[in-house]
């Protein structure tokens, strides 16, 4: 994110600046492999340690709890 000049108004004032994403600095995807642990945000919205099984193009399956999620 970076700060920048700001000319559309907001809320119904003009803030002198706002922050944006800068493209040229956004970080490359990440290629996932097979058998390497990652974090992976789970239902309840917490994080938990699992381990990629299957990687098809940019979708990989994690094993957990002895269950497969894509």
């Amino acid at each position: 994110m970076v700060r920048v000049a700001n000319s559309t108004k907001v809320n119904g004032s003009v803030p002198p600046y706002v922050f944006k994403f800068d493209n040229s600095i956004v970080a490359v995807p990440k290629v996932f492999k097979a058998n390497e642990e990652v974090d992976v945000l789970d239902e309840q919205e917490c994080f938990i340690r699992a381990k990629v099984v299957r990687v098809d193009g940019s979708a990989a399956t994690v094993s957990y709890n002895q269950e497969n999620r894509s």
